[in-house]
């Protein structure tokens, strides 16, 4: 597939999550809808502009002989793991699923470089500096509480 396409492709995806953001909002006010309405922004904004960069580059057509080819089975690996992360989060808490989700794709989709003890460090340490990050900005900075599981 030519990257125009998958620009427009991905372009759609981003608008369709933040309208399904923006559905979902309907209860905020006051200073808990300023982060959604930043983030549906930003979405917005990157989809149109997907949109628009592939646009342009269907109409320009050609082949660009450095194009990658699309890695479906790194696509379906993450669609995957985002569903079963997302079903997890109610049994297992927010900064666990987190943790375990960035971990597994990391070592999934990450470099082989190195060696498997040097990328199963490095993924733990990406996993858990930022499940402390997101702890430290939402907990701490902003004080809004993510979600606690059943058995953590």
């Amino acid at each position: 597939m030519r990257k125009g396409f998958t620009d427009i492709g991905a372009g759609l995806f981003m608008l369709l999550v933040a309208t399904a953001f923006l559905l979902q909002s309907g209860d905020l006010s006051g200073v808990s809808w300023l982060f959604p309405r930043a983030l549906m922004t930003v979405m917005f904004l990157g989809g149109v502009y997907l949109i628009g960069l592939g646009a342009v580059r269907v109409r320009a057509g050609g082949h660009d002989e450095h194009e990658e080819p699309i890695a479906s089975h790194r696509i379906l690996i993450i669609s995957i793991s985002s569903i079963v992360y997302g079903l997890l989060i109610p049994w297992l808490g927010f900064y666990v699923s987190s943790a375990l989700f960035l971990f597994g794709m990391a070592m999934t989709l990450g470099g082989k470089e190195g060696g498997k003890g040097k990328a199963t460090l490095y993924s733990l340490v990406f996993a858990i500096l930022l499940c402390v990050l997101v702890w430290g900005g939402f907990n701490v900075l902003l004080a809004v509480p993510t979600p606690k599981g059943q058995f953590f």
